[in-house]
């Protein structure tokens, strides 16, 4: 009835059905059937026609001037509400791998908190299987999601290479050549972390029979630089990392593996979803900021 009821005022204000029905995009059929709907219901007389369109008549009139004002009310409170929702308060539950978030997300998070304070970030650092219904309203993953059910997109990729520390060289001299890696420690991910393989940058066509093991295997990519950096070992790494912790690159022209990493969204709906999605798409172009 309460729709029926604020049609109503629409239609003593415009004095017209057919200016209502082009207003709400229905019929003027439509328009009649809910206004005797409503007169049968409050077993009144609301409305009479003329020539020039409709007007209320007296008990028409009454019910108006008490109606008129409190869903003006209703209205004013509604967009106070859409007003305040614009501001986006809540919880916004994130699943990102440590070893991307670390380099790529990271340092900038603070201006998100700046910009949207009201906005409470629980980050998980994972690159695990997911369920977007129960734990989180954002995925990021370098894992392609099997269930074809959710929408699924490429949001970043990386290649993998070998660095070590500056310092490196007073323990050993860095591999010239690829079988001289054999000779080096090496840390790195675990293969399911990512795609592996050596390809020759100068000359990608070229076919290369090597296949790169690490003598230290960690369960999460963000652990390599680090253990380059405060140990004689090589790490298998992103790039990106590597710059970062200011690494020194070893075998340049090579590259040892390709990460791919997707965009998963919840169908919440959310709108702090979206802001942070713009946001991480943002920081992901940025110009690499130096760790160490």
């Amino acid at each position: 009835m309460y729709d029926n009821i604020q049609l109503f005022v629409e239609l003593v204000n415009s004095g017209s059905i057919a200016k209502t029905a082009a207003t709400r995009n229905i019929s003027p059929k439509t328009i009649n059937n809910r206004i005797n709907d409503l007169e049968k219901n409050l077993n009144l007389i609301l409305l009479e026609k003329n020539a020039q369109g409709v007007k209320p008549t007296k008990q028409g009139q009454q019910l108006y001037e008490m109606v008129f004002q409190p869903l003006k009310n209703l209205s004013l409170i509604n967009d106070e509400i859409n007003k305040n929702q614009s501001h986006i308060p809540g919880e916004l539950r994130i699943s990102i791998p440590q070893g991307l978030a670390s380099i790529r997300l990271d340092p900038y998070l603070h201006e998100f908190n700046a910009l949207h304070p009201e906005i409470q970030l629980k980050l998980y650092y994972l690159n695990t299987d997911y369920n977007l219904s129960h734990d989180f309203d954002i995925v990021i993953t370098s894992r392609f999601p099997k269930n074809d059910n959710v929408k699924v997109r490429k949001i970043y990729s990386t290649s993998l290479v070998l660095a070590c520390s500056k310092s490196y060289n007073h323990y050993k001299s860095p591999p010239i050549k690829l079988d001289e890696i054999k000779n080096h420690l090496i840390v790195g991910p675990r293969r399911r972390s990512y795609i592996p393989y050596v390809i020759n940058i100068k000359n990608p066509t070229e076919k290369i029979e090597f296949e790169l093991q690490p003598d230290i295997i960690v369960s999460t990519l963000s652990r390599p630089p680090y253990l380059a950096y405060y140990n004689n070992y090589i790490a298998l790494c992103m790039y990106e990392q590597a710059v970062c912790f200011n690494l020194q690159h070893i075998l340049p022209e090579f590259q040892f593996g390709k990460i791919d990493y997707f965009l998963i969204k919840s169908i919440s709906h959310k709108k702090s979803a979206n802001l942070f999605i713009e946001f991480i798409e943002d920081v992901f172009k940025r110009t690499l900021i130096s760790l160490f």
